[in-house]
């Protein structure tokens, strides 16, 4: 077995970097935690109101209340439902949940560097990006989805980069995804991407390979599958507890309104780049709040099914009376997601040298992130069958930044897409070096 005893040395010879990665995460996060311990209770996306609830025994309802809601996506409130209550001891509890969260994701995209073939130096600078970045240590006291979720999206695409087609690793890419999307729906567009991706390449392959082509069919048969057993009590439960079988959340309505109204337009949009929604140059987020819940009540939408379909239906009749301003609107939220600094309320308090220096760590990272991606197209094109495990990460990528293009987008939202872009950085490193290497005519 040299070839297993060959994989352990090399496993064992980098453990100090791997060791060296854990502490650093966990000392800035926990610095995070420490420093930032108010936002251990600041339930801003109502997900610790969810959680009481569950934990009262009041099922997935509304804050406060009994009436069943689908606003927000199961998984996170059911997961911090034990320690959802505000007093020091839950709070913390959460935090170091978040902690733990934080470094399985540095473990999980050093071990998805490692099988995709980057080497000890490929894996160090993925995990090192994971570690140290900004958004994800900035966000590790929040109970809010962007840690949970991020660590999902690094097993996800730990589970994409085995190349084993099989009906075994089928259903544990089916039931992560499922758990996934459970978390942030806004991934169905990666799920639904990948699977259109997956069956041309099968129905290409079919008659010149059909022994691996039933391996590749039984393995997304089993993938669709076990994604399917996963959300469906979800899907079952609004069908009993709302009287429609939503797939996802009754939010998704509101987000795509918030980021295509004519207030945000003429706003925002229509405004100098930096202007935020504050009320400078009209009523405001806060009045377009008011107002749109104002509207709905006259004309009596009641339900939050009724209230989601309508302002899904009037986002989209938005965007098709001003083609112009929502291709304006797509470039500015564009912008927001991949933000290289804190700006406006995000940015007080926050020293002038502090913004300068994550300005400059985001340039360069996005500059490794565009070259990787350049990389990977490039030698997708000259040798497909090698690269297949590196489509992921980068349609990862595509597909989360261009949902955000359409419904409302800020820095936070790319949070769970780290994981793909410290891939694709390292690879970013490695392929170039590789490149130079056999250029100089080395091996």
């Amino acid at each position: 077995m040299p070839s297993v005893k060959l994989t352990q040395k090399l496993a064992g010879a980098d453990r100090p970097q791997l060791i060296t990665l854990l502490v650093i995460a966990a000392t800035l996060r926990l610095i995070a935690i420490g420093y930032w311990r108010d936002d251990l209770a600041d339930d801003r996306d109502a997900y610790l109101g969810i959680a009481q609830g569950i934990a009262d025994g009041r099922g997935f309802s509304v804050p406060g209340s009994d009436q069943p809601t689908a606003f927000r996506p199961p998984l996170y409130p059911l997961l911090i439902a034990p320690i959802s209550q505000a007093t020091p001891a839950h709070n913390i509890a959460r935090g170091l949940l978040n902690l733990a969260l934080g470094l399985g994701t540095v473990f999980l995209v050093w071990r998805s560097a490692a099988r995709l073939g980057l080497g000890t130096l490929g894996k160090t600078l993925a995990g090192l990006i994971i570690a140290i970045d900004p958004l994800l240590v900035r966000y590790t006291p929040f109970p809010m989805t962007e840690t949970f979720c991020t660590f999902l999206a690094a097993l996800y695409l730990w589970m994409l980069a085995d190349s084993k087609w099989s009906w075994q690793n089928g259903i544990k890419i089916g039931v992560t995804f499922g758990v996934l999307v459970l978390c942030r729906p806004t991934f169905w567009a990666f799920g639904v991407v990948a699977a259109v991706i997956s069956f041309c390449i099968h129905t290409h392959r079919r008659m010149t390979i059909p022994v691996d082509f039933s391996k590749r069919l039984g393995h997304s048969i089993a993938t669709l599958l076990a994604t399917g057993l996963v959300v469906t009590p979800w899907f079952v439960r609004n069908e009993l507890a709302l009287g429609d079988p939503v797939l996802m959340t009754t939010h998704g309505g509101y987000t795509l309104l918030l980021g295509n109204n004519e207030a945000f337009y003429a706003e925002v949009v229509n405004q100098p780049f930096g202007t935020i929604w504050d009320g400078s140059h009209g009523p405001g987020q806060a009045g377009w709040i008011n107002g749109l819940e104002v509207e709905m009540t006259e004309l009596e939408l009641e339900g939050e099914i009724k209230r989601d379909r309508w302002m899904s239906q009037r986002a989209k009749e938005t965007i098709l009376q001003h083609p112009e301003t929502f291709a304006r609107a797509c470039l500015k939220k564009f912008l927001w997601f991949w933000n290289i600094a804190p700006h406006a309320p995000a940015a007080g308090g926050v020293p002038g040298i502090a913004i300068v220096g994550l300005a400059i760590y985001y340039i360069i990272l996005w500059g490794l992130l565009l070259v990787g991606m350049g990389l990977v197209i490039g030698k997708s094109i000259r040798k497909p069958g090698e690269m297949r495990s590196w489509w992921w990460p980068l349609l990862f990528v595509l597909c989360l930044s261009g949902v955000h293009l359409v419904y409302w987008s800020d820095a936070r939202m790319r949070a769970p897409a780290m994981p793909a872009i410290a891939l694709l950085c390292a690879a970013a490193v490695i392929f170039t070096r590789k490149s130079s290497a056999e250029s100089a005519g080395f091996d």
